[in-house]
């Protein structure tokens, strides 16, 4: 029935006479049931992320997340637009907290991921927010981030609000690489070979 070990690490029991139903499980954690490095790889990049392969990262997130941005805007539901709504609210009422507004920016990112109804998508928008919430901190220091991610935020959120498609991606993709550009002032040079 599954085609790799990995897949085979994601097999569900449910009770007998109950169907499986709601999101899939996270992914396994022991040896026996997949590559332990699968992860652990990904988490240790995410440790060495520099100038040098910040561009790649954002190459990343943007493949992912303008598509999650996409099918979100296409699944949407008002539960969704007041989900999200409700996280832009929570990162604008509380700007001096980053504790906080880490957190909402979190959820808004993974709301935005469980709604393009894909659990690889999921599963990878989790493992980039555990990398944005070692790095993107930084940011909070530089004075226009925070509000400019509430506003950058709020576009995303107006194109899935409409049902607009193109708009939500193109609203996630500005997004992201003004992130990475917020981010990119905070690391050391790229050395040059010569």
């Amino acid at each position: 029935m599954f085609s790799s070990p990995l897949a085979a690490g994601y097999r569900r029991k449910a009770p007998a006479g109950q169907p499986i139903i709601g999101s899939p499980p996270p992914p396994p954690c022991t040896e026996s049931q997949s590559d332990p490095e699968l992860l652990s790889g990904g988490f240790r990049w995410g440790l060495l992320l520099s100038e040098g392969n910040l561009d790649d990262f954002v190459d990343v997130r943007v493949l992912i997340e303008v598509e999650c941005a996409r099918r979100a805007a296409a699944n949407r539901t008002d539960d969704l637009v007041s989900q999200l709504d409700a996280t832009i609210e929570d990162m604008r009422s509380e700007p001096m907290d980053h504790g906080a507004f880490m957190d909402s920016d979190t959820r808004f990112h993974l709301g935005i991921a469980h709604a393009a109804r894909n659990p690889i998508f999921e599963t990878v928008g989790s493992t980039i927010q555990s990398i944005v919430r070692i790095w993107y901190p930084k940011t909070y220091y530089i004075p226009e981030t925070k509000g400019r991610t509430i506003a950058e935020h709020r576009a995303i959120l107006d194109g899935m609000a409409s049902g607009d498609v193109d708009a939500a991606g193109r609203a996630m993709r500005a997004h992201l690489v003004a992130a990475g550009q917020r981010l990119r002032t905070l690391l050391p040079p790229r050395e040059t070979g010569g």
